[in-house]
């Protein structure tokens, strides 16, 4: 997958290119179109988060995996979403209290 990103104010935006036809971004495109992806959400304790929102009844795609750059990642299914995958993404190295963006 390729990715381009830019900041706008405290926000990250990255757009994603499929590189392979077989991957989940190509497989989105051909199902729904351009449009939006994912909405990823930078939080200070993933594995709390996940317990938290576990214990609402939230549906995850799959385990806790690494993310790109050292990042640990989970996604909540679509629906719990309203129709949008949502990503919640740990940083190393982050202080509780100072997270940015979900991409910074």
């Amino acid at each position: 997958m390729r990715v381009r990103a830019f900041r706008v104010g405290d926000t990250l935006i990255e757009l994603l290119a499929p590189t392979r036809p077989d991957s989940a971004v190509a497989a989105f495109l051909e199902r729904r179109g351009p449009g939006l992806h994912h909405a990823a959400y930078r939080v200070p304790d993933l594995d709390a988060e996940v317990a938290r929102l576990g214990a609402q009844g939230a549906p995850f795609l799959g385990p806790v995996a690494a993310g790109r750059a050292g990042t640990r990642v989970a996604f909540l299914h679509p629906r719990w979403g309203q129709g949008t995958l949502i990503e919640l993404v740990e940083h190393p190295h982050v202080v509780p209290g100072t997270e940015g963006p979900a991409g910074s």
